[in-house]
């Protein structure tokens, strides 16, 4: 973090996340997702056949596909995708990095009933290939290229899904290089939006109006309801109590200070490293509001589920059957007093 260091001027939206970062959670709430809502990740080598990917009829009235209907794609259907209602998984080609992130996985065939998706099987013309009803997916050629700017709109913050996931694979290499996903509920939302929207130098900007910072892309909440339950309520109260997406936290804490958290904890084996590499990752490298959840916080891996189970499972994190195995990991890890706003970069 010594790059960009501190920021003493957006203090309060260190506050804002431990206050109301998860909604209606108690303060501070952070989920580690290795069950619901995380991303699983497979190899291209192990996929056996082909599929066809179509859009849900309701996903069409919401937003792009990010393909032409109809465009095959490599696929197992042996894979799984995350639980909890995203469903989202990838597939990534570990030699060149070329990457598919789907998300929706597990629908219905009639959930496609559209004449689009008709139109696009009839010009298909493909009867070998599986028929794969989703509700959105994005491609692109090298996961690996990080310094040509090019990004997808993977997820809330307009950012490809892999880049801030975190994997197995990381973990037991002993260190995660990057700054962590952060689920939250209370990103910040427009109507309006500032202007300029990106950054935080417009006039009421998280209070009258809504920004992003970099590396998002986009303001995930032009319009407030995000099909969570309920409404949100528009006011500059209520925009008061939000995180704008792309922020970057990280945490002031000591080696001898996780030391002492992983002995409160009574972690010991392997599961005690890997909520050690975690905690150093958070400190090291933070992590960025991304993405806008309905209750509490949370942070994305590859999963339980599929391909990395028996990764984790070394690492300590053993499926259990539950929604959220192991969600706990970093409990009295975080406290308001440790988190500080990294300075967003120009």
């Amino acid at each position: 973090m010594s790059d960009f260091g501190p920021s003493p001027d957006l203090q309060q939206y260190a506050e804002r996340l431990w206050n109301f970062g998860g909604g209606a959670a108690p303060p501070g709430t952070v989920n580690v997702a290795f069950g619901d809502y995380s991303v699983p990740v497979y190899p291209l080598s192990e996929a056996t056949t082909t599929a066809r990917v179509y859009q849900t009829t309701w996903a069409m009235e919401l937003y792009d596909f990010g393909l032409p209907l109809g465009t095959r794609i490599p696929w197992n259907p042996a894979w799984r995708a995350g639980t909890g209602n995203d469903n989202i998984l990838a597939i990534v080609d570990e030699t060149t990095g070329r990457a598919w992130e789907i998300g929706g996985v597990g629908q219905a065939n009639v959930n496609c009933a559209s004449r689009a998706n008709v139109a696009a099987s009839t010009r298909a013309n493909d009867w070998q290939s599986d028929y794969l009803c989703i509700s959105g997916i994005r491609h692109y050629d090298n996961l690996y290229t990080a310094t040509d700017g090019s990004t997808v709109d993977g997820r809330g913050a307009g950012i490809n899904k892999l880049a801030l996931l975190t994997r197995a694979e990381e973990v037991r290499a002993g260190a995660i290089r990057h700054a962590l996903e952060m689920t939250i509920t209370s990103t910040m939302f427009g109507a309006p939006a500032c202007d300029p929207i990106r950054g935080t130098s417009a006039f009421g900007a998280g209070k009258s109006c809504g920004f992003f910072v970099s590396p998002a892309t986009k303001l995930e909440r032009l319009r407030p309801d995000t099909g969570c339950p309920g409404t949100q309520e528009v006011s500059e109260a209520a925009r008061s109590r939000t995180v704008p997406e792309g922020m970057r936290f990280a945490l002031r804490i000591s080696d001898a200070e996780i030391e002492q958290w992983l002995d409160s904890r009574g972690y010991v084996g392997p599961k005690r490293q890997t909520a050690r590499v975690f905690a150093v990752a958070l400190r090291d490298y933070g992590w960025i509001a991304a993405e806008t959840g309905c209750w509490g916080m949370s942070i994305e891996t590859d999963s339980v589920i599929g391909a990395q189970g028996a990764a984790w499972a070394e690492l300590g994190i053993v499926s259990d059957g539950r929604p959220y195995p192991h969600g706990d990991l970093l409990d009295g890890l975080f406290a308001p007093e440790r988190i500080y706003v990294v300075t967003p970069p120009g």
